[in-house]
């Protein structure tokens, strides 16, 4: 019996890490698997994965081209791994990949937008943080987000949302200081910032001293929810086992809003990017599957494979 770890030993397989499996092969599992909606994609991976254990051979080339392309511990911190996932599961599934910026705005609502915002310049802003948030959108319109991270990856990246939006309304001018890349600045005797849960749980406290917090956090939730509109796909890289889970967008918006209603809870900005450490919180909120290698793969065929 084979291991995973004669396999990321082995010198023929280290050379040929993310193959591409024959065109064929690919016409068979697009067929066998095309889903219509982001709302199946758990289910089907978990019929794939089963397959691969009852002994289907296109479903353990499938499972295997996972394991090399995303878990080999050659590919584990390269950095192109979300676009790869994204083409990989576009050809399979049957989804579109929302690379471009007209699309990737194409529900952009500037009424709703105008209810909140009034300045162009803002409104540009909020229109840029939308850019490239949807990454695959299937034929019912469903959009999923996706992300992976390696085990160590203590936090998600959601990518670019303007603090200063939420800060746009003359009340806020004292806290318009607070940009992504400046350390802190005293309020009300607080050394607050956008860089630190600390730094954040400061503002927090400094406008509820102002009796602001609550139209902060109204302003925080109507742009959040704008620039935020898809579930939340995540692929773990794990050295021992497949874990993915989605997100509905509504459970999504639940946790962090009830993190930045708590302080800024395993929140904090870099750059323009709002990042959360809330990881187990989602996981524990998703449609989930977790197999172990030894589950799911098949060692000797794998091997065999490669030798042909």
């Amino acid at each position: 019996m084979n291991s995973v770890k004669n396999i990321w030993e082995d010198e023929t397989i280290k050379q040929r890490l993310l193959f591409n499996f024959p065109l064929s092969v690919l016409k068979q599992l697009k067929a066998l698997h095309k889903i219509d909606s982001s709302s199946l994609l758990i289910k089907e991976l978990k019929t794939i994965f089963e397959k691969s254990k009852q002994g289907s051979d296109i479903h353990k080339i499938l499972v295997n081209d996972l394991l090399l392309s995303f878990h080999h511990p050659d590919n584990m911190k390269n950095n192109e791994s979300g676009k790869q996932i994204e083409k990989k599961f576009s050809s399979l599934f049957g989804a579109k990949r929302m690379d471009d910026e007209e699309s990737s705005t194409s529900q952009f609502n500037k009424f709703e937008v105008e209810k909140i915002l009034f300045d162009k310049n803002a409104i540009k802003k909020l229109k840029s943080n939308c850019y490239g948030k949807t990454d695959l959108i299937f034929d019912d319109f469903s959009g999923l987000s996706m992300k992976c991270g390696i085990p160590t990856n203590k936090e998600i990246n959601f990518g670019s949302f303007e603090f200063l939006n939420v800060v746009a309304d003359k009340k806020f001018d004292k806290y318009k200081d607070l940009k992504e890349r400046k350390r802190q600045v005293n309020i009300n005797g607080y050394p607050c910032g956008l860089g630190s849960q600390k730094q954040l749980q400061n503002t927090i406290t400094a406008l509820k001293e102002d009796q602001m917090f609550e139209e902060f956090f109204y302003r925080f939730k109507i742009l959040f929810s704008i620039v935020f509109k898809d579930d939340i796909f995540f692929y773990h890289k794990n050295s021992d086992s497949f874990d993915m889970w989605i997100l509905p967008n509504e459970k999504f918006k639940d946790i962090i809003f009830n993190d930045v209603s708590n302080g800024f809870n395993g929140m904090r900005w870099e750059g323009n990017s709002i990042r959360s450490r809330s990881i187990e919180k989602m996981r524990e909120n998703s449609d989930r599957i977790h197999f172990a290698f030894d589950q799911v793969i098949d060692y000797d065929f794998l091997e065999s494979y490669f030798k042909k």
